[in-house]
């Protein structure tokens, strides 16, 4: 049996070859007799495998798409899917397409983590590639019968420590320098802690001023996928009756963008483009 420690690790490693690939791997355990347990399982599945053919061949696209078909789009979010296919075909392109899954092995894909790393990505944005492809590996592994072996891997530890409120005088003085024309939009981020994006989706028939003892608005098209409300402040209370009094007929958009310098009642309106 080959397990091995690397330097700088206290994990035992397992490294072997068969039918002429290498295959590794961390125990992601300190007992030498676990990781030479660990080993003999994987080197029996491998030649069940070879066998009995067990496991069908399956790209790294097909299992990309088949995931989008059968996982991401019967969500229903289409803002959420539109972001996950952005993720899904990059993943597609950077691990190669006609990649069988077999061969994204953990060291593949840590060495795929720290290329996006080297190229500047956020440790977040990282985090997320990775947790899709340990989504698709999952999902051929225990349901498709695609994968004999899941690969190990760990997501980065990022840095959860809050951000901060602005004071009343970085507020102020962030509004003043804010133009005009985007002021109520700022303000109403600032107000509800809304993502850019809730708020310039946001329509009417979200809006409910009626509610007692306080308005609030229902964002439907969140980052998480579910819906959540939230209640208005008296600031935004008074822009969303002054916002109401005169948007344009059959306008469904609460925030609109009108040019500056013309006639707030003629002016023809425009969808905020940010």
């Amino acid at each position: 049996m080959t397990v091995f420690k690397r330097d700088g690790s206290e994990f035992w490693w397992i490294e072997f070859q068969y039918k002429g690939e290498r295959y590794r791997r961390s125990s992601e355990s300190t007992s030498k007799r676990k990781a030479e347990e660990m080993e003999r399982k994987w080197r029996e599945e491998l030649r069940a495998t070879a066998l009995l053919g067990k496991i069908p061949e399956l790209a790294w696209e097909d299992a990309i798409d088949r995931y989008f078909e059968t996982v991401v789009k019967p969500r229903g979010n289409k803002s959420a899917a539109k972001r996950d296919l952005y993720v899904l075909n990059a993943l597609k392109l950077e691990l190669g397409a006609a990649t069988h899954i077999s061969a994204l092995t953990a060291p593949v894909i840590v060495e795929y983590r720290d290329k996006l790393l080297s190229a500047g990505k956020a440790p977040a944005t990282v985090n997320r590639y990775l947790a899709i492809i340990k989504a698709i590996l999952r999902k051929a592994h225990t349901e498709w019968g695609a994968l004999a072996v899941l690969p190990s891997f760990r997501l980065l530890k990022l840095n959860n420590e809050r951000y901060r409120w602005l004071t009343d005088d970085e507020e102020d003085r962030l509004l003043i320098h804010c133009p005009v024309h985007l002021r109520d939009l700022c303000t109403f981020l600032i107000d509800t802690g809304a993502r850019l994006s809730e708020a310039t989706t946001l329509t009417w028939a979200n809006v409910d001023m009626k509610r007692h003892p306080r308005p609030l608005v229902k964002f439907m098209d969140t980052k998480s996928g579910k819906p959540r409300s939230v209640p208005l402040t008296k600031r935004v209370e008074e822009m969303f009756q002054r916002l109401h009094a005169s948007k344009p007929e059959r306008e469904e958009r609460v925030f609109l963008y009108r040019p500056l310098g013309n006639d707030v009642s003629g002016a023809r309106s425009h969808r905020i483009r940010c």
